[in-house]
């Protein structure tokens, strides 16, 4: 499993909001090419998206289910359909935020298994899971950056 926290210097619910808005994840997620919702909007329980990624020469999706989704709260996805080329099986993550006396505390997990067996694992040792706890925290500090450095006037004040 992949976890970290991660204080950011803005309110929840502007963070909350952030974070859902699936077409700007490819701003922060260094992983990602893009996220197109397969489902009628807003999010909810339910919800399908597809997650577009680019990956040294190889490109695959990931589709995801919302499994979980409480507004400024917490949500939570599974993925259980991939395209031919995406190591990952299965996997399933979670995002949880909290208010702090500064910002937001949040907090992110994911689980995964990849495919191949033996030789899966193996790829996981050697180097898949380090490269994601790597691209992770860059992307966290890339989520952090960009919404504790928008400008007053485009920041969310609800």
């Amino acid at each position: 499993m992949i976890e970290a926290t991660l204080e950011i210097h803005a309110p929840l619910t502007e963070v909350w909001n952030y974070l859902q808005d699936f077409k700007r994840r490819s701003l922060w997620d260094v992983r990602l090419r893009s996220v197109t919702s397969l489902t009628p909007l807003p999010l909810c329980v339910g919800s399908l998206l597809q997650y577009h990624f680019a990956w040294g020469f190889l490109r695959f999706w990931m589709e995801a289910k919302y499994i979980a989704f409480v507004p400024n709260s917490h949500s939570s996805v599974r993925f259980d359909r991939v395209s031919f080329l995406c190591l990952v099986h299965s996997a399933a993550g979670s995002w949880h935020l909290n208010a702090t006396e500064t910002g937001t505390e949040f907090h992110t997990k994911f689980s995964y298994r990849l495919k191949y067996g033996f030789y899966g694992r193996w790829l996981d040792r050697l180097f898949f899971r380090k490269t994601l706890e790597n691209e992770t925290k860059q992307s966290l500090e890339n989520l952090k950056r960009l919404i504790e450095n928008k400008k007053g006037e485009d920041r969310d004040v609800s």
